[in-house]
């Protein structure tokens, strides 16, 4: 009898397991094919998700419906900013205010934190000196609770990216983008399930980053491994006609 309750727990748990791992799997999938559509469309379908995705993610664990949600708002906000940035800044508010009040963040909520705080600057460059170093405090704790975290590396390297040369932006770059292009690949080799975005930033930046500094060849092979795995985003197919 007690091997039979114990094995009825064990089977629970798993299926509980299970169908929050397909949960948050399909939100990804949703998010990733929306983000190839033009944007008035990708707009409207992000707003449509967002409002469906707490009965979506029922069910699951709540930090992590909260992480899901909190990545639709920095979503959303990205779409929203070449034309309307007060929306932009309220998505990625919304996004900051849901993951500061989860009580024991993890590496992925702290490297999503730090994503959006570091992306606001390009909405508030008056705080850019503050934001960058929240941002940079956030991606160093995710690396300490996962050192092979790769959207902690995107976001450092982003961050040394736009830095300015004086400040001494620039030089980690290229360290910090083959890190997290490596533990990507890592990370999908692995049975472990859980947030996967990012790769294709990672090749984008680098190829931009050595285009930046007159290393074509570099730049075109970064973009062109980048295409055979997006082949639709349009971000690397810009800079493939940019690099031509």
């Amino acid at each position: 009898m007690k091997t039979n309750i114990i094995f009825c727990i064990c089977l629970v748990f798993f299926s509980l397991t299970t169908t929050a791992q397909f949960e948050t799997r399909i939100i990804q999938e949703e998010i990733n094919a929306i983000w190839n559509e033009n944007n008035s469309d990708r707009i409207t379908k992000l707003n449509e998700l967002l409002k469906n995705a707490p009965s979506k993610l029922d069910g699951i664990d709540t930090a992590e419906s909260d992480y899901w949600i909190a990545y639709l708002h920095y979503k959303t906000g990205i779409s929203y900013l070449s034309d309307d940035k007060e929306k932009t800044k309220e998505h990625f508010t919304k996004g900051i205010n849901i993951l500061e009040k989860i009580e024991k963040p993890n590496t992925e909520t702290l490297s999503l934190e730090g994503t959006l705080n570091s992306t606001m600057i390009s909405i508030q460059s008056d705080k850019a000196w503050a934001l960058s170093q929240k941002a940079g405090e956030l991606f160093e704790k995710a690396i300490k609770l996962s050192e092979k975290n790769p959207r902690a590396y995107l976001g450092l390297g982003k961050s040394d990216f736009y830095k300015p040369a004086q400040y001494g932006g620039g030089k980690k770059v290229e360290a910090y983008l083959k890190k997290a292009i490596s533990y990507y690949e890592e990370q999908e080799k692995s049975e472990k399930k859980g947030p996967s975005w990012g790769k294709d930033e990672a090749f984008y930046f680098l190829s931009a980053f050595y285009s930046k500094n007159n290393r074509d060849r570099d730049a075109k092979f970064y973009n062109s491994l980048g295409l055979k795995e997006f082949p639709k985003n349009m971000v690397l197919l810009a800079q493939k006609e940019k690099l031509n």
